[in-house]
């Protein structure tokens, strides 16, 4: 997400556990804003803005449109 990032992509996650997006933002030196829209919740610091819950609550209102997909777990 970083590299994507680093070449001018705004970057939309998912990710069922709050811990991770945690991390992932500490590691940035980076605090997050947090909206709590019931089902899943978006936690966001430009470019970044990822999303805890269940993938399949997320909505197109709350992503927007995807120009490309990449799933990391698939590759491990």
């Amino acid at each position: 997400m970083v590299w994507l990032a680093k070449q001018g992509h705004h970057v939309v996650g998912s990710e069922l556990s709050g811990i991770a997006i945690d991390a992932f933002f500490e590691g940035l030196s980076l605090k997050p804003q947090s909206t709590n829209y019931g089902a899943v919740i978006e936690k966001s610091s430009d470019p970044y803005q990822l999303w805890q819950g269940d993938v399949f609550a997320l909505k197109q209102g709350h992503v927007g449109e995807i120009s490309a997909v990449y799933d990391r777990a698939a590759l491990v």
